[in-house]
């Protein structure tokens, strides 16, 4: 970090400079700090694909994802490689416009090949616009590259369920799952939630011989939240949602969580979820609010 300060100190009118110490800052984690350097490079450089592209991974990790798509856009028209369009793409998708996702993915995959990362955010958007069909088949050719990626298995038995393969989906989860897995995994942190929402239900199949009724998790849910265990109530809730995919309630009180939790990108996610889900819903004014006061 010293010599890229030093050339920060040395060169404060190169944008390169700026940029590199950002990149460093955010790959330690100092977001802000990260977009401060990246908003300099960018006031010095305004056409740097790069800085832009930078900034905005750094928003979108802060959860500010409408500035991270303003990013990812400016930066796809500077330099349209797929790595620009993957990125507007996540913003896109967290933010519930599955189609738009689903249509820079589709740019990515063109400009890219099948990478399976790119396959498996586009099955994801797919699932969420309720194209469990379309979602499987990006994530079996996701999972014949990558045959242990727990993201795209935890999707698969996901769209199983969501296309009424109930008996299928059990038997994805105990391939996959079944011995278990290290939800710990540092490439798994962003996943952690969904993780730790599949254990439960993996233990009451152990437990029961079958998937949990989505009712049972509710109750958990409400009851984990009652003793101010609120990271339980969001994992029972998470399990919820993979069961029941579409319920709004249960995305609305997963957002309201996070929230609590303080993972803001997460709960900003589902509180976009939960728009989608109840698009005439009597809180939007107030829920879009939430969502303003989490991406400050």
């Amino acid at each position: 970090m010293q010599s890229y300060s030093k050339a920060v100190e040395l060169n404060p009118d190169m944008a390169l400079a700026w940029r590199s110490r950002g990149w460093l800052l955010l790959r330690s984690g100092n977001l802000d700090a990260a977009i401060a350097d990246f908003n300099r490079a960018v006031e010095l450089e305004p056409d740097d694909a790069e800085a832009r592209g930078a900034r905005g991974l750094a928003l979108l990790k802060k959860g500010r994802l409408a500035s991270a798509a303003a990013d990812f856009d400016r930066a796809a028209k500077i330099d349209p490689g797929a790595a620009a369009f993957y990125n507007r793409g996540l913003a896109r998708s967290d933010m519930a416009d599955y189609p738009a996702a689903v249509a820079d993915f589709d740019r990515a995959i063109a400009l890219g090949g099948p990478n399976p990362h790119f396959l498996l955010e586009r099955a994801v958007a797919q699932l969420n616009r309720g194209f469990a069909n379309r979602a499987m088949e990006d994530l079996r050719v996701a999972l014949a590259a990558d045959p242990v990626n727990l993201q795209a298995g935890y999707y698969l038995v996901a769209a199983l369920l969501y296309a009424g393969e109930r008996s299928a989906a059990e038997d994805a989860m105990r391939r996959f799952f079944g011995k278990g897995f290290a939800p710990d995994a540092p490439e798994y942190d962003y996943f952690r939630l969904e993780l730790s929402g599949l254990r439960i239900i993996l233990n009451e199949v152990k437990l029961m011989g079958g998937l949990p009724e989505p009712k049972n998790l509710a109750a958990s849910a409400a009851a984990a939240y009652e003793k101010g265990r609120v990271d339980t109530a969001a994992a029972y809730y998470s399990a919820y949602l993979f069961i029941s995919p579409e319920n709004a309630a249960a995305a609305y009180n997963l957002a309201a969580c996070l929230e609590m939790t303080g993972e803001r990108r997460k709960a900003i996610q589902y509180y976009y979820r939960y728009l989608y889900l109840a698009p005439g819903a009597a809180d939007r004014a107030e829920v879009l609010d939430a969502i303003l006061k989490l991406s400050e």
